[in-house]
C-alpha cells in the first residue's frame, strides 16, 4: 500500500503549528508498519537554504495557472523511512518570507494543489491513497475527478477554524469554472471543497469530530460536515516519542526516566526558574505554551492570574505569542512580579522542552481544543496538564478522582474564569500532597500517546477505502 501526505508545512522543515508535528510524525510511524509512505509540501523560501544540500532534483515541467505558465522544480529526500517531495516555484513559494498571509493564498496553494496533480507520473510510487490535510489541500479532490484520475483521498481536518476563503474572482482569474461545491456564502472555500469531495473526512479526535456537527464548533460548515457525517471519524495525534524522551533529549536541564523522576524534576524545575531569573515560591510552577488568543483561553486567565501569585504563591512561565495587547498584559505582569513571573514572547523549541520538562502543572484552558499535543508532551515529560473539557483534551486526559484516586490530570468544564479558578485552587492543594502528585506524575510517564494506536487507526481506515473501489 503506497500513502501520499499532502500538507503544506512539516517539522523539522517549516511550522507554524501542529499541522507540521503531525506531517513530521505521523508518516514516519505508518512507515515503521511496512507501508510505503510519502510526503509532499511546497518549498518555502524559508527552508530552501536548509534543505538545498540534501535535496536531489526529479525534474521539472510547466503547468497552467489562468492565463499563465509556471515552472514547477520537482524535488526529492528521504528521511525516516519516508520520502519527502518539495514542489519548488520561485514566485508562489520561493520569494516568500513566510507561510501563509500573502494576498494571493488561494492562488498559491491552488496552484500546489494543481502541481501534485501533475507531479504524480513523476512521484517514485503511485499512491492509493492520497491523504490531505486542511484547507492548502482542499482542491486536490475537485482536479482528480477533473483529470478523471481514480485515487481514493482522505482528508484530515486539524483545525475547522482555518478555511482558506478567497473572493469569488479567483476562480475567474485561475479561468476554472464556478462550481457549488466550491462556493459557501459567495465567497470560495478550500476546506469545503475538500470535505465534500473527498472520500472520507478524520478530524484529530473522536470529541471534535462530533462538536463539529453543531454550530457552536462547526464554524459555518456544520451542515456541509452533518452529510458527510457517516464518513467522518476522529482519531487522535500522537506525538514522536523518539524527538520528546526525557531519557535522551538533548535540550533538557538533565535527562530522567520513570526511576529517577523525582531528581529528574527537582533539578530541571531549578533551572528553569534560574534560567528566567525568578525565584521559587511555595506553590507549584505552572507554565503555558501556547498562541496567545482568547480561544486558548487567556481572556480567563488574565481575570486569575496575579490572585493566584500574590495569594496561592505560584511561579508562572509563558512562551507564545499572539494577541499584541494580552503579550502587553504580561510583559507588565512579570515587571510587577520579577521574582515569579517569566515570559517569553515569541517561540523557542529548546525553551518549549525545557519548560515542559521543568514545570509542575501545565495550562491548557482552551475554548475548544480540536486535539492538543502540548497535554501529550507534558505527560511525557512527568508535567501534569490542567484542561478544558472540550474536544481532544476530553479524549486524552483523565481528570483525577478525589474518592478513588484515580486520573492523571485536572479538568474545568465551564468556560469561566471562576471554573479555572476553582480547578487550579484544587491542583494547588494536591500539589502540596506529595505521594499523590507524584502518583500522578509516574501515571502520566506511562502513558502512552506514540503514533502507534494512531497509526493503526489509519492504515485501517486506508485499507477499508481502498476495498470499497
Amino acid at each position: 500500500m503506497n500513502v501520499l501526505f499532502v500538507g503544506s508545512e512539516a517539522i523539522p522543515y517549516a511550522k507554524t503549528g501542529c499541522l507540521a508535528d503531525v506531517l513530521g510524525s505521523l508518516p514516519k510511524a505508518l512507515g515503521n508498519r511496512n507501508i510505503d509512505v510519502s510526503l509532499v509540501l511546497p518549498l518555502h523560501g524559508i527552508i530552501k537554504q536548509d534543505v538545498e544540500k540534501n535535496i536531489r532534483l526529479i525534474s521539472s515541467y510547466d503547468i497552467e495557472i489562468g492565463s499563465r505558465v509556471e515552472k514547477i522544480n520537482l524535488f526529492s529526500l528521504f528521511k525516516d523511512g519516508v520520502c519527502i517531495y518539495f514542489i519548488d516555484n520561485h514566485n508562489y513559494f520561493g520569494n516568500r518570507d513566510t507561510l501563509y498571509g500573502h494576498h494571493d493564498d488561494g492562488e498559491r496553494y491552488y496552484f500546489f494543489n494543481k502541481a501534485i496533480i501533475k507531479s504524480l507520473s513523476y512521484f517514485y510510487s503511485y499512491p492509493d491513497i492520497i491523504h490531505l490535510n486542511d484547507w492548502q489541500s482542499g482542491f486536490v479532490p475537485y482536479l482528480l475527478r477533473k483529470n478523471n484520475i481514480k485515487i481514493k483521498t482522505l482528508f484530515t481536518i486539524h483545525n475547522l477554524t482555518f478555511q482558506g476563503i478567497f473572493p469569488i474572482e479567483l476562480m475567474e482569474y485561475l479561468k476554472e469554472e464556478i462550481n457549488d461545491v466550491f462556493i459557501l456564502n459567495d465567497q470560495v472555500n478550500f476546506l469545503k471543497t475538500g470535505i465534500m469531495l473527498s472520500d472520507f473526512v478524520t478530524t484529530v479526535s473522536k470529541t471534535y469530530s462530533t462538536e463539529i456537527l453543531s454550530a457552536e464548533y462547526g464554524y459555518g460548515l456544520n451542515n456541509i460536515l452533518n452529510q458527510k457525517k457517516d464518513k467522518l471519524s476522529g482519531i487522535i495525534n500522537g506525538i514522536d516519542y523518539d524527538y520528546y524522551n526525557p531519557k535522551t533529549d538533548e535540550d533538557i536541564y538533565f535527562n530522567f526516566t520513570l526511576n529517577n523522576y523525582v531528581k529528574g524534576k527537582r533539578i530541571n524545575k531549578e533551572k528553569l526558574l534560574e534560567e528566567f531569573n525568578i525565584i521559587k515560591q511555595r506553590g507549584p510552577l505552572v507554565s503555558i505554551i501556547s498562541r496567545i488568543n482568547d480561544i486558548k483561553g487567556f481572556d480567563l486567565l488574565k481575570e486569575i492570574i496575579e490572585e493566584l501569585i500574590t495569594t496561592y504563591k505560584i511561579n508562572f512561565i509563558l512562551l507564545g505569542y499572539g494577541d499584541s495587547s494580552t503579550e502587553l498584559f504580561f510583559e507588565e505582569l512579570h515587571n510587577k512580579y520579577p521574582k515569579s513571573v517569566g515570559v517569553f514572547i515569541g517561540y523557542n523549541e529548546i525553551l518549549a522542552k525545557k519548560i515542559y520538562a521543568g514545570s509542575d502543572i501545565f495550562l491548557m484552558p482552551s475554548r475548544f481544543e480540536p486535539c492538543g499535543l502540548s497535554q501529550l508532551i507534558s505527560y511525557r515529560y512527568g508535567t501534569i496538564p490542567l484542561v478544558r473539557n472540550t474536544g481532544g483534551l476530553k479524549d486524552t486526559v483523565e481528570p483525577l478522582d478525589f474518592f478513588s484516586l484515580n486520573g492523571d490530570g485536572f479538568m474545568f468544564n465551564n468556560y469561566t474564569a471562576k471554573d479555572l479558578m476553582n480547578k487550579i485552587v484544587e491542583a494547588i492543594k494536591i500539589y502540596k500532597q506529595k505521594d499523590i502528585w507524584n502518583r500522578l506524575i509516574k501515571r502520566g510517564l506511562k502513558n502512552d500517546f506514540s503514533w502507534n494506536n494512531s497509526a493503526i487507526s489509519y492504515e485501517k481506515l486506508y485499507r477499508k477505502l481502498i476495498e470499497n473501489k
